[in-house]
C-alpha cells in the first residue's frame, strides 16, 4: 500500500499521480443517512469488501451534492420499491474506490464526476461497461460540439455543466455586465473578481484549458496572467467565488452555472452570464463493469434519465437536465439545454485528458 499526503491509502494498482491530478484531488467522504430504504455509506474500506450480489438493492457511487443524491434515492425507492444505497465522496475518492473494487465491485453504477473526464479515464481502465438506455438509443455522440455520450455507450450525459460568470445583481448594473471572457479585463473590474484556484478546482482547470485552447499557449497564458491581476482572491473551493459574490465580497466570479442559480432560488442576489465560446461539459452516468446487480443498475440509469424521474430532480437543484420533456416548473433556472448549446466551445477531449495535470503544474509555477 502507498500513503498519500493526506494519509489516505490505496493499492499499488490504484490511481497514478497523473490520474489523481486529472480527477481533482482527494476529498473527505461525506456522511448522511436517510429513510425510505436509502443508505448513504460514509467510509471507504482499506480493501474491497465482498460484492453483495443479488441483494435486491441498487448501489451507486456519486460525488454530487449528498442532499440531491439522497432525494434521488428516496424518489427511486418510492417509484419502484427498490432500496437504494449511495456512497458519497469527492470525485477522486469515488474513482479510487471503484478502481480498488475493480475485480469484485460493490457498486452497480457511477453518477457524476464534475464532468466526463474521469469517466474517460475509467473507460480506459475497464471500470465501466456499455449500456444503451432504450429511451436514448438515438442520442448522437456530439451536439453543437458537446460530447453527450461515449462512442460505444460506456457513459451517457445525465446533465450538462456550463462555465460562465456569476455576478451580484445589486452591485453590477445591467448595462455594465461583461459579455465575453475578454470583458473581464476591463479596468472597472480590477479587484472585483474572484476565480477558484485551478491547482485545486476542476471548474477553474477546465476554464484555464479552454482559454489556452482558444488562444494558444502564449496568448492564453498572457490572458490568464492579466485576469489574475483583476482578482481580489483565488480560493481553493470551486463554489467559494460564487458565495463571495452573494456576500458582496466580489462583483464577478468564475463558476458553474448552477451555483448562482441555486443561490438565487434561496433569495440571494446572484445572476449568471453565459459568454460565447465557453466550456460546456457533460456530467455522465455509467454502469459499473461486472457490478453485483446490473439489471437494477440499468433500471436506475433509465429512471435517472427519465423526464419525471431523476431529470426532474436535477432541474429542481438548478442543474441542467438533458431531457427535453422535464416539466418547466421543476427546472429552477432560466436557461435550458437549447439555450446554452450554441455557446459551447469545441473542446479537444483527448488533449484535456492528456494535459490536465501538466496545465495545473504550470499554473502553480506561474501564479502559486
Amino acid at each position: 500500500m502507498e500513503t498519500s499526503g493526506n494519509g489516505r491509502r490505496w493499492s499499488k494498482d490504484g490511481l497514478t499521480r497523473r490520474e489523481v491530478m486529472k480527477i481533482g484531488g482527494l476529498t473527505a467522504l461525506g456522511t448522511m443517512a436517510g429513510g425510505m430504504g436509502l443508505t448513504l455509506l460514509d467510509r471507504m474500506p482499506a480493501a474491497a469488501a465482498p460484492a453483495r450480489r443479488g441483494t435486491g438493492r441498487v448501489h451507486f457511487y456519486s460525488p454530487e451534492t449528498p442532499a440531491m443524491t439522497r432525494q434521488m434515492g428516496e424518489a427511486f425507492t418510492r417509484a419502484t420499491g427498490t432500496p437504494v444505497d449511495v456512497t458519497y465522496g469527492g470525485t477522486a475518492v469515488i474513482f479510487n474506490r471503484i478502481l480498488a473494487e475493480k475485480d469484485n465491485p460493490n457498486g452497480d453504477l457511477w453518477y457524476g464526476a464534475g464532468g466526463m473526464i474521469p469517466f474517460e479515464v475509467g473507460r480506459a481502465r475497464g471500470l465501466i461497461t456499455p449500456y444503451t438506455p432504450p429511451e436514448w438509443r438515438r442520442q448522437v455522440v456530439h451536439q453543437h460540439g458537446l460530447k453527450m455520450r461515449d462512442e460505444n455507450w460506456h457513459w451517457i450525459a445525465a446533465e450538462v455543466f456550463v462555465i460562465g460568470i456569476a455576478y451580484n445583481t445589486e452591485l453590477v448594473p445591467k448595462d455594465q455586465l461583461p459579455k465575453t471572457w475578454e470583458d473581464l479585463l476591463h479596468p472597472r473590474w480590477r479587484g472585483e473578481i474572484q476565480i477558484p484556484n485551478p491547482a485545486t478546482s476542476g471548474t477553474a482547470t477546465l476554464f484555464v484549458m479552454s482559454r489556452l485552447s482558444e488562444h494558444g499557449l502564449d496568448r492564453g497564458w498572457k490572458y490568464l496572467g492579466d485576469l489574475v491581476k483583476q482578482t481580489n482572491a483565488i480560493p481553493d473551493s470551486g463554489a467559494g467565488p460564487t458565495r463571495a459574490v452573494a456576500k458582496g465580497e466580489a462583483k464577478l466570479a468564475l463558476c458553474f452555472d448552477f451555483m448562482p442559480y441555486q443561490l438565487a432560488v434561496r433569495g440571494e442576489k446572484t445572476g449568471f452570464i453565459l459568454p460565447p465560446q465557453t466550456p460546456i461539459i457533460a456530467n455522465p452516468v455509467a454502469l459499473l463493469n461486472n457490478g453485483p446487480n446490473p439489471d437494477l443498475g440499468k433500471r436506475f440509469i433509465d429512471w435517472l434519465l427519465s423526464a419525471d424521474g431523476g431529470q426532474a430532480i436535477i432541474g429542481e437543484w438548478s442543474q441542467l437536465p438533458i431531457h427535453p420533456m422535464v416539466p418547466r416548473d421543476r427546472i429552477k433556472r432560466p436557461t435550458l439545454l437549447p439555450d446554452v448549446l450554441p455557446a459551447a466551445q469545441k473542446l479537444k477531449i483527448d488533449w484535456l485528458v492528456e494535459n490536465w495535470d501538466n496545465i495545473r503544474g504550470e499554473w502553480r509555477k506561474r501564479f502559486g
